[in-house]
């Protein structure tokens, strides 16, 4: 940032008890920024959580924390030319829950300069008219910039009424250690004792973790030349697009039933464990080790999964669908798309996979390409350090 001019950004988001990528977004720019020096304030806002058997209880644990919130919200309305880099939930809730605060901080500190986030695809569905669409355009019409994951996202919001000149185009970025192109050719040349597939995402159905489990059953009931450890790992989550399960424990039993299933099958050539969640060296270290790495999300609201470009750091190469923007983000050299995931077909790609370790070497090989290049990390803060500086100035 510029030297002569001391900047102070402030940065609001959620902050759930899950692994969010909307969350995971907001704090790589925050790291990468107090590494320059640059003083960085969050603002953290959190969601309600219904893990006791008291709803009461529940509602005061949220407003406790959300008071926590308080200080560094004076510290923004009493900062000279502050910037705040709001990252935007899409629903009533999240509206209520900014809002509150968001507005009449505005008008007490008319020189903030805010910079509003897109990283979910809620809105993608939404009409002009729409009530949700108001309150949703009276937070980006009081941006500076709003910035967005691809050009599908920018399209939509200029169709929304958003002057095109404000929308930025940014894409994600991780942090995940991008390995050497040698590992890729020893990890996918090693394979005669073992194939590594993984799965790793919020357990919610669409995101597809139940595709991923019956095209596995499937699999073993094939004929394989060697052995298939499968690794699922996520928490059990739940999101207004579940439907087919009633609580935790249901999903749970469901999981654990599959899962037992196929590592009970008479081959015995493919086994299966489940991890509820995994960061840090540990998550590391199950994408470096999966050769595979299965995402068939028919999520209706799927932006830019973070996951994928993780697996793209690791050399895995990936089976994926076309939904969001995933297709805008990947590329057929880097990626098997599946338009319309199911068992058979995600189970039949997995295979082709499997006996054709040179394939999973050129997928895997171009990912890296991409992630250390329109996808790399340098590349994301660089976007960003240009988007403060010009707000900036």
């Amino acid at each position: 940032m510029d030297k002569a001019r001391p900047l102070t950004l402030f940065f609001a988001y959620t902050k759930p008890a899950n692994f969010s990528g909307q969350t995971a977004a907001s704090e790589l720019i925050i790291d990468s920024f107090c590494k320059k020096g640059v003083r960085c304030i969050p603002i953290l806002l959190y969601p309600l959580t219904r893990n006791g058997k008291i709803p009461l209880l529940n509602y005061l644990h949220l407003l406790f924390k959300q008071l926590t919130t308080i200080p560094n919200i004076l510290k923004l309305i009493f900062c000279k030319k502050p910037i705040l880099h709001l990252n935007l939930g899409q629903g009533y809730w999240s509206f209520l829950r900014i809002g509150f605060w968001y507005f009449p901080t505005l008008f007490f500190n008319r020189s903030i300069r805010v910079v509003t986030s897109l990283h979910g695809s809620t809105f993608m569905t939404w009409n002009k008219e729409e009530r949700k669409t108001r309150l949703f355009m009276s937070f980006l019409n009081s941006s500076r910039n709003v910035t967005v994951l691809g050009e599908k996202q920018k399209d939509k919001l200029v169709q929304l009424g958003l002057s095109r000149e404000k929308i930025i185009v940014v894409p994600n970025s991780c942090n995940m250690a991008i390995v050497p192109k040698q590992f890729i050719d020893k990890k996918h040349n090693a394979t005669k004792s073992q194939i590594n597939l993984l799965h790793l995402s919020l357990l919610i159905e669409s995101k597809g973790f139940m595709i991923y489990l019956e095209a596995l059953e499937l699999l073993s009931r094939k004929k394989l030349n060697q052995p298939i450890k499968a690794i699922l790992c996520g928490p059990i989550t739940f999101s207004p697009f579940c439907h087919q399960f009633k609580s935790s424990d249901d999903k749970q039993a469901w999981i654990e039933k599959k899962v037992d299933l196929i590592n009970r099958s008479s081959e015995r050539r493919v086994t299966v464990e489940w991890i509820p969640g995994a960061s840090g060296l540990q998550k590391q270290k199950l994408f470096e080790d999966a050769h595979i790495f299965g995402f068939p999300s028919t999520f209706p609201v799927e932006a830019q999964p973070i996951v994928l470009l993780e697996a793209l750091a690791t050399g895995s190469a990936i089976i994926t669908s076309t939904v969001g923007e995933i297709p805008s983000t990947l590329n057929q050299d880097c990626a098997v798309f599946i338009e319309q995931p199911e068992p058979h077909i995600i189970a039949a790609e997995i295979y082709k996979l499997i006996i054709n370790p040179e394939k999973r070497i050129e997928l895997a090989t171009n990912g890296l390409e991409l992630i250390k290049g329109s996808l790399s990390l340098d590349s994301h803060i660089s976007t960003w350090h240009s988007i403060f500086n010009e707000i900036q100035n």
